[in-house]
C-alpha cells in the first residue's frame, strides 16, 4: 500500500508491504426461531409466548423512558420559572457527584481516569451551571413535598428494598443491612419521596405532545 502525505507520520509517503495469515474462517449459526427454540429458554411453551413476553418487555421499557422524559421536562419547566439563590454547599455537592460519576464510569470501563488527560478540577467547575439547576430542582421538589404532605412510607421503602434484593439475588435482610451500613436508607427514602412528587406533578400537569 502506498500511503499519501496525509497518513500517519511514520508511514506518510511510503509504500508498505503487509502480509496477512488466515488463521481460520468461522460462521455464526443462529438457531431457528421456532417453538423448540422458545422451549429451550425454559419458561415458554411456544414461539408466540416468547414474542409476547419480549414485546411486553420492550413496551414497558419504552413506557418507563417516556415517563422519565416527561418528568424531566416538568422539572426543567419548573426550574426555568424559578429565580432564587441556592445554597452553595448544595451546588458543590452536585458538582462533586457529577464528577465522581464520570470517574466511576471510566473506571468501570477499565479506563484509568488519571490517564485520560482531563483536568478534573476544570471539569468539575464546568458542571456548575447544570449543578445550580439541579440544586434549584432539589429545593423546589422538597418544598412541593412539604406543602403537599408527601413522604415515603415505610412499606414503600421495604418494597424497594425487596426489589433491589431480588435484582441482586440477595436476601432482603442482607440488602437492608448493607444500605443501613452505607448510610443509603435515607437516600432511598428520599428518592421514593421525590418520585411521588414527580408523579403528583405529572398527574396535575397540562402536557402537549409535539
Amino acid at each position: 500500500v502506498t500511503w499519501g502525505e496525509d497518513a500517519a507520520p511514520s508511514i506518510a509517503g511510503k509504500t508498505v508491504r503487509y502480509t496477512v495469515t488466515l488463521k481460520g474462517i468461522k460462521k455464526k449459526v443462529v438457531p431457528a426461531a421456532d417453538d423448540e427454540f422458545a422451549k429451550d429458554l425454559g419458561e415458554f411453551d411456544s414461539l408466540g409466548a416468547l414474542r409476547d413476553k419480549v414485546r411486553a418487555q420492550l413496551e414497558a421499557a419504552e413506557e418507563r423512558r417516556a415517563d422519565r422524559d416527561t418528568k424531566g421536562a416538568l422539572v426543567q419547566a419548573l426550574v426555568a420559572k424559578a429565580d432564587f439563590e441556592v445554597p452553595e454547599a448544595l451546588v458543590e455537592r452536585h458538582m462533586s457527584a457529577r464528577t465522581e460519576n464520570l470517574v466511576r464510569g471510566l473506571a468501570y470501563q477499565g479506563i484509568d481516569p488519571r490517564k485520560v488527560g482531563v483536568d478534573w478540577r476544570e471539569y468539575r467547575e464546568s458542571t456548575r451551571e447544570d449543578s445550580v439547576k439541579a440544586a434549584r430542582a432539589d429545593v423546589l421538589l422538597d418544598e412541593i413535598a412539604r406543602r403537599e404532605g408527601v413522604s415515603a412510607l415505610e412499606s414503600e421503602v421495604e418494597a424497594e428494598v425487596a426489589r433491589l434484593a431480588a435484582r441482586a439475588g440477595k436476601s432482603k435482610e442482607a440488602v437492608r443491612a448493607q444500605l443501613a451500613k452505607e448510610g443509603d436508607l435515607g437516600a432511598l427514602a428520599s428518592r421514593i419521596r421525590e418520585e411521588k412528587v414527580l408523579d403528583l406533578l405529572k398527574s396535575n400537569a397540562s402536557i402537549e405532545l409535539t
